[in-house]
């Protein structure tokens, strides 16, 4: 595994706050820092990690300080204020951040630095991540799993879980590597572990399609092919690389590729199956598994294929995508709201949200369904639906007087119905939904 300075700076907040106004002013410097109010943002960090009591801040509002140097370019004005401040545990642990950026060759010396820091706050989770993250990019994966382990026991997190994927298939343990992976994804994820999701299951898929040096230069040219729409080509080389190769299941599953293309259906299955035989790692053949059942009408067998794609790769987005909508179609809304929750954690936009959200609205779940319109208008304050749907949700909660939240009065949702109404209406004046939740609207005022 490889990682470079960015990621031993990247800001990841603490949860642990000493109070209101500090966590309001340590907001402000992360917001800054994610608009580029750099300046700001190393200012107002600057001024938390001196005064704060608390060492969890300290350590947040140092991570914010030193993200906020880096991108200004001034790592090298870091030393002198690290210099002037206690030598405690949040220092050592800046210190030792501060190095690996200027320099990421010093690793010995910012791990001496971790390793005083961690002796000091034994049961910071954040030090001993810091500490095997090094350990990773110095290629001492065992070292570094053992601190992961204790991470993961002190502050349960999925970044701790997945880098301790990456430990375990750095030493070749690919099963319990696999099994972290699956453990992160029902984890709650921020996008930064998103992203580190993404690498070990594509490592392992990698893992899964080891070849020798001429079969991978034949993959390589029936791979090319596929990508230039030479299907024919393609599929020549790859059944005879089957051939050769009858174990190699990255061979069995571009062939299967090749052969949908060619529209072979029936032969394409065979492909695909052999190919989840011989890679057992690989979340791709049960996808497209899934994909060919669905387009037959076998949705028994579609959804079966699709969860079968996710137990291998739990972060394989198209699967939790098309798995979501099989359940919607079948009428078991429920399941489908989880796995478009799933989905939304793993994506970026509104898409996710607006599919949970129809799926709670099917089963009444009327505020579950808010939350997640309200997460699609956060990312895109003119969405039709979202407007609409958030409309006609406030209505019903309005009536009712019930799933709504505290201290909502019912005049204050039919305020708050209106602003929706107007906005829906200001988009698509004409719908014929949106004039009949003024209709409802009229009847309740």
């Amino acid at each position: 595994m490889r990682c470079g300075a960015a990621l031993f700076l990247c800001v990841v907040l603490s949860s642990s706050w000493t109070g209101c106004a500090e966590k309001a002013t340590l907001l402000v410097g992360r917001d800054a820092l994610r608009v580029g109010e750099l300046s700001r943002a190393s200012r107002v960090c600057g001024k938390v990690s001196q005064q704060s009591g608390s060492r969890d801040t300290q350590l947040a509002a140092l991570r914010c300080w030193l993200e906020a140097a880096r991108r200004r370019g001034r790592l090298r004005d870091v030393d002198a204020t690290l210099a002037a401040r206690p030598v405690d545990a949040p220092t050592l642990y800046a210190r030792a951040l501060a190095q690996l950026a200027q320099d990421p060759s010093r690793v010995d010396q910012a791990l001496q630095l971790l390793q005083q820091a961690s002796r000091l706050w034994p049961r910071q989770g954040e030090i001993l991540y810091r500490q095997a993250l090094v350990l990773l990019t110095d290629n001492r994966p065992k070292a570094a799993l053992e601190l992961l382990r204790r991470c993961e026991t002190l502050q349960p997190s999925a970044r701790c879980i997945l880098a301790g994927g990456h430990a375990l298939l750095d030493l070749g343990e690919t099963q319990q590597a696999q099994q972290k992976l699956r453990k992160a994804a029902m984890s709650e994820l921020l996008p930064a572990d998103v992203q580190q999701g993404h690498s070990l299951a594509a490592r392992l898929a990698r893992r899964a399609r080891r070849a020798p040096a001429k079969a991978t230069r034949e993959l390589k040219r029936a791979k090319v092919a596929l990508d230039a729409n030479r299907n024919a080509a393609a599929l020549a080389l790859l059944k005879a690389l089957t051939l050769d190769y009858p174990e190699l299941g990255y061979a069995h599953s571009l062939l299967g590729v090749a052969l949908l293309a060619q529209e072979e259906v029936a032969e394409a299955v065979v492909a695909f199956r052999r190919a989840k035989e011989l890679s057992p790692l690989d979340g791709a053949n049960a996808f497209y598994l899934g994909l060919i059942y669905e387009s037959r009408g076998r949705r028994s067998e579609a959804e079966a294929s699709y969860r079968a794609a996710l137990e291998r790769d739990p972060f394989l987005t198209r699967a939790l995508s098309r798995l979501g909508g099989l359940l919607m179609q079948g009428k078991r809304q429920k399941a489908a709201a989880k796995v478009f929750d799933r989905l939304a954690a793993m994506s970026t936009g509104a898409s996710a949200w607006r599919l949970a959200g129809r799926a709670y609205i099917a089963t009444g779940a009327w505020e579950a369904a808010r939350h997640r319109y309200e997460r699609v208008l956060a990312d895109n304050s003119r969405d039709f639906e979202a407007h609409l749907r958030l409309g006609e949700i406030l209505l019903h909660q309005a009536a009712a007087r019930s799933n709504s939240r505290a201290g909502e009065s019912k005049e204050q949702l039919l305020a708050r119905v209106r602003e929706h109404a107007t906005a829906a209406a200001s988009l698509r004046p004409m719908n014929p939904d949106v004039r009949e939740l003024f209709a409802k609207l009229r009847q309740q005022q």
